[in-house]
């Protein structure tokens, strides 16, 4: 086991501890994937967790990620990975770019915990950043996954393959298009100049295939709820149009149900 795998096993061992009697004072209600049944990500008792706390916080649920086992707790900070990597078999994963985690606390601050989990990161060697404004991170991320990750899925095509293709580019900045109005529906605003910025670092990806497509041909289940269907629900919450995001996500999850991956 290497030094870096070490640390952060020992960050997530940290941050999932249990502390019997304590624990009372850090429980929250996170019945399911996304806070709530909604799925919408807002949980009215977050604010119970704070720096005091958070060491108390126990497992609550189990969610099954495909052919994986999540031993979930509550997140401590929220944050966004950048890496391109495929799990070729048990024990072997190809990196093909990127190795980078941005993360931050949603109201901008930056509290002990947060400095603790730079500290962790950054002392395993584990490229890290704190960002105060890591929602609108996290919606600059959708940016590529919603559509890059739908249509390849849809299409089988890798990223190179995607960019190519006029009608299929089409495609992408109609759907960025949508997550751009459904961010701003949020307070979140994002600057059109990110589309052609997207379509940039999508062209030099080359052949790379996005983790739904891999997970479609490893036989595992697609993460639709976190990269597609939120953002659907999202807009329906403020009433934000986004007819090609409900089109790809129709037809996403019809293919999901149909191969049994959903």
């Amino acid at each position: 086991m290497n030094r870096n795998f070490k640390s952060v096993l020992a960050l997530v061992l940290l941050l999932g501890a249990t502390a019997g009697a304590n624990f009372a004072q850090a429980q929250v209600n996170w019945p399911a994937f996304k806070n709530q049944p909604t799925r919408t990500g807002v949980n009215g008792l977050e604010n119970t967790i704070n720096t005091g706390n958070a060491k108390f916080l126990t497992q609550a649920w189990i969610g099954i990620m495909g052919d994986l086992v999540d031993f979930s707790s509550p997140a401590i900070v929220n944050g966004v990975v950048y890496i391109g990597s495929q799990l070729l078999r048990p024990g072997k994963i190809k990196h093909s770019s990127g190795g980078r985690i941005v993360f931050g606390e949603l109201d901008g601050q930056v509290h002990e915990l947060t400095q603790a989990v730079e500290q962790a990161l950054t002392s395993a060697q584990i490229s890290c950043e704190v960002s105060r404004a890591i929602r609108n991170i996290q919606w600059r991320k959708l940016l590529w996954n919603a559509p890059f990750c739908a249509i390849s899925c849809l299409t089988r095509a890798t990223v190179k393959e995607i960019v190519e293709s006029d009608s299929l580019t089409k495609l992408a900045l109609d759907c960025m298009m949508e997550v751009r109005e459904a961010a701003k529906a949020q307070a979140i605003v994002l600057d059109p100049g990110l589309f052609d910025e997207t379509l940039n670092f999508s062209k030099s990806l080359g052949d790379f295939k996005p983790s739904m497509l891999q997970d479609l041909e490893a036989g595992k289940r697609l993460e639709l709820d976190a990269l597609l269907v939120a953002v659907v629900e999202l807009a329906d919450l403020t009433e934000t149009p986004a007819p090609t995001l409900r089109g790809l996500a129709a037809a996403s999850t019809l293919l999901a149900v149909s191969l049994g991956l959903s």
